[in-house]
This record gives structure tokens, C-alpha cells and sequence, in this order.
């Protein structure tokens, strides 16, 4: 299995540990809007991670290449307490999210935190109250072995004044 298929469920699985007030907290593919609400149907208050899209982030040696994941926190609540319920629960992700890797050693720190009200008139007519916390992690495809490098290191003193030679190198060995 993918980073990108195992993320979203890492993500809420912690979620659902730090938040154990939540009915729901479950992967929704893509972004949210009203009609997907109503079609989906959401246990309130309840958190869908959902996965937004992907660009090409930063490249290492090696070949190994880095890519930034959009990600967003839906947050869904209903009642008399709503706004305070949501405020709550965007307190909690934000909390939670900082240089978070989820535990997956594929997946960089969480970073580029930001916080969204997305009600609606026509959302708020429903009774529902939406926001969104999004965020940037980076992951990467790319699976590193851990081994020796990929170079050999020669140290010399050359004093000034002086050409040197290869002679005068000394190759330093990896201990064992």
C-alpha cells in the first residue's frame, strides 16, 4: 500500500485518539461542499481527512524526490453550540498537527497550517456548521536504504607553499 492510502487513515486514527468526543472521523477524497454533505451525511460533531492534490516539492540525491500533499481537515457540527463545538475542534487539529509525521516514516512534518470558516448561507440554512483546517506534508515514494556512502573520504595537509601528491593522502576506513 501507498503513502497516499495510508496517510489519510493514519491521520485519523490519531484523530480519533485525541479527540475521543468525535462521532465520526473518517477519509473523504477531495474537497467538500454542500451537496457532497448532504449526499455523504456526516455524524456530527465529525472530522473528514481528506487528501486535496499533489505537487512535485524538492528533489535530493540520489534521486529521491519529495512531494507536497494538500491535505484539509473538514469539520462538521450541529446544534446550539455549534460555532463553539467547531472552534473546539480546530483548536484540537492545530494542536495536533505541528511538525506531526503521523508516525510514517514516508511522511515529512505537517507545515503551512491554516484555518477556514466555509459556512454558507446556503450551509447554515442546513443547521450544519463547516470549516477546515489544510495543511501542506510532505511525503516522498522514494524508499531509503540505510547503507554506506556513496563516496570514499581522503584527508591531507598540503602545507602552504607546497604542491601535494596523491601519496600524501590517507584514506579514512569505516570502523568494523
Amino acid at each position: 500500500m501507498s503513502v497516499l492510502s495510508t496517510l489519510p487513515i493514519a491521520i485519523c486514527d490519531q484523530v480519533k485518539t485525541a479527540m475521543p468526543g468525535l462521532k465520526s472521523c473518517d477519509v473523504h477524497w477531495g474537497k467538500l461542499d454542500l451537496t457532497e454533505v448532504k449526499k455523504r451525511g456526516i455524524a456530527t460533531p465529525g472530522i473528514l481527512i481528506a487528501p486535496q492534490g499533489l505537487r512535485e516539492k524538492q528533489h535530493y540525491a540520489g534521486g529521491a524526490l519529495t512531494f507536497g500533499l494538500s491535505m484539509a481537515a473538514y469539520i462538521a457540527t450541529r446544534g446550539a453550540r455549534k460555532e463553539s463545538v467547531a472552534a473546539d475542534l480546530s483548536a484540537g487539529l492545530l494542536k495536533l498537527m505541528p511538525e506531526n509525521d503521523w508516525g510514517m516514516r514516508d511522511v515529512g512534518a505537517a507545515e503551512d497550517l491554516r484555518w477556514h470558516v466555509l459556512d454558507t448561507p446556503q450551509i447554515r440554512d442546513t443547521g450544519l456548521t463547516l470549516w477546515a483546517v489544510t495543511w501542506l506534508q510532505p511525503i516522498t515514494f522514494f524508499n531509503f536504504t540505510p547503507g554506506p556512502p556513496g563516496a570514499e573520504l581522503y584527508v591531507a595537509h598540503v602545507p602552504e607553499g607546497e604542491a601535494g601528491i596523491a601519496e600524501d593522502y590517507t584514506q579514512i576506513e569505516r570502523p568494523g
